[in-house]
């Protein structure tokens, strides 16, 4: 079974990470698809359509029998018929599930060095002086991007833009892995995250719950 980890959150839950090397006969053979998630998946093509089949079948496996996954009115994944938050991340064959009983989020990304040029785009002003202050690598500026992510899903809100109203406070980047926190700000709306990073090899996985 390509299963990389299971791990049990602090919040209750589970944290569920997958290394895709099946076709699509394996998933579409083990899997109990809602007609809406037959739409939704009739859209979606090569890797990216096993991707999508690949996080049905780990989110199937790390929920209870009968629930279905639906989206809210903000394209926002929820399960029915189970009180648990949940959050679903894909890239370039590797898939991470969670499921919380606290707002979650979760983003697997495979490294790449165009995110140096990307950096303006969803950094806030303090946030690219520290980043220029302490002559940080591109692997850094990857744990803000998968950290912004990880708040955006979290939240569930269209009307949240990365650069002006997520922000990651000063924190240590380890290569080793470590933690960090997450802040949302607009308007009369706040919230506050703790946060996980560490290295899969050529990936970068963070998750992290509303605190």
């Amino acid at each position: 079974m390509p299963i990389l980890s299971i791990e049990p959150l602090q919040s209750g839950g589970y944290l569920g990470i997958w290394a895709i090397n099946e076709n699509e006969h394996f998933f579409r053979s083990r899997l109990r698809l809602s007609p809406a998630e037959l739409k939704g998946m009739s859209s979606k093509k090569g890797m990216r359509r096993l991707e999508w089949l690949a996080a049905r079948y780990l989110l199937q496996y790390l929920s209870p029998p009968g629930a279905v996954c639906r989206k809210d009115q903000f394209g926002k994944p929820y399960l029915t018929n189970y009180p648990f938050h949940i959050s679903i991340s894909h890239s370039r064959g590797a898939v991470a599930v969670a499921i919380s009983r606290t707002p979650v989020g979760v983003d697997i990304q495979g490294f790449s060095n165009k995110i140096n040029g990307l950096a303006f785009k969803f950094l806030h002003d303090n946030e690219a002086q520290r980043v220029s202050q302490s002559g940080s690598d591109e692997k850094q500026l990857h744990v803000f991007w998968c950290a912004k992510e990880v708040l955006y899903k979290a939240c569930g809100r269209h009307d949240l833009f990365f650069k002006d109203h997520i922000f990651i406070p000063p924190f240590q980047y380890l290569p080793s892995g470590g933690e960090c926190e997450g802040v949302v700000e607009k308007e009369d709306y706040s919230a506050n995250f703790h946060l996980h990073y560490r290295e899969l090899g050529n990936y970068l996985l963070v998750y992290g719950t509303q605190i």
